[in-house]
């Protein structure tokens, strides 16, 4: 890439390249949408919870809990026989035209770069900590996971991390981790024990269908729910009425 297509921008307390220039910008889509199976930037993880969906909830499925976190992905890709690991807003900001691309210096081995794709959330929590939760995965070293059932991607995602993720300076700033998955029958112990113990806001649940071919579902809690309570009991039969109809 050019030289004057990016900037150095504080990001996460630490300064890194930003995109500036609407051309490199379109350049990135146009080539993640290439390198991972006509994949968009701005396409929606999940369907928000209706009505209407209640029963695709009786099918199997796993949860994990949605973060009051920003939606970006993660694209791993070469450019001019570069390696580049861009961080792309998922929302478009109503003055500019492109989101929010971002060069972020993790330390990956070169084979993630032909073509890794994450799906993530960007969490400031509490004590202002920075982190960058993996969600998902799309696209592994030019793999489309499209066909692959959650728990098989999950464990990918893991796998990946362990094997060709190494930490460095910046790593520090922003430490990447994957969230966890749970069963329907853990979502009393979730809601009792793990939400009063995490860092940062919680605003819903996703729920992640074992079968490819089902869309994921989000159930968004209500705005006064956001913070993290030790017993949202309303929360909780909310959740599992759906679950049941």
């Amino acid at each position: 890439m050019e030289p004057n297509s990016f900037t150095q921008t504080s990001f996460c307390d630490v300064e890194i390249d930003n995109i500036t220039t609407n051309e490199t910008k379109q350049y990135i889509l146009n080539h993640l949408s290439i390198m991972c199976s006509s994949m968009k930037f701005n396409s929606r993880y999940a369907k928000v919870y209706n009505e209407q969906y209640s029963k695709n909830l009786k099918n199997p499925h796993v949860f994990f809990l949605k973060s009051g976190g920003s939606p970006y992905l993660m694209f791993l890709t070469q450019i001019n026989n570069t390696n580049y690991s861009f961080l792309i807003d998922k929302k478009v900001n109503e003055k500019y035209s492109f989101p929010k691309i971002l060069i972020v210096p993790y330390n990956f081995s070169n084979e993630l770069y032909q073509g890794t794709l994450f799906e993530c959330e960007l969490i400031r929590d509490k004590n202002s900590h920075w982190s960058l939760g993996i969600n998902d995965i799309y696209s592994s070293c030019g793999k489309s996971m499209n066909k692959t059932i959650i728990i098989d991607r999950v464990n990918t995602i893991h796998s990946l991390l362990e094997k060709c993720y190494t930490e460095n300076e910046y790593s520090k700033s922003c430490p990447i981790f994957v969230k966890k998955y749970f069963d329907y029958k853990d979502i009393h112990h979730v809601n009792n024990e793990v939400i009063p113990k995490l860092p940062y806001k919680i605003r819903g649940i996703y729920f992640i269908p074992l079968r490819v071919d089902y869309s994921n579902i989000l159930y968004l809690f209500p705005k006064d729910d956001f913070v993290p309570k030790k017993k949202n009991v309303k929360n909780i039969k909310n959740i599992k009425n759906i679950t049941k109809k």
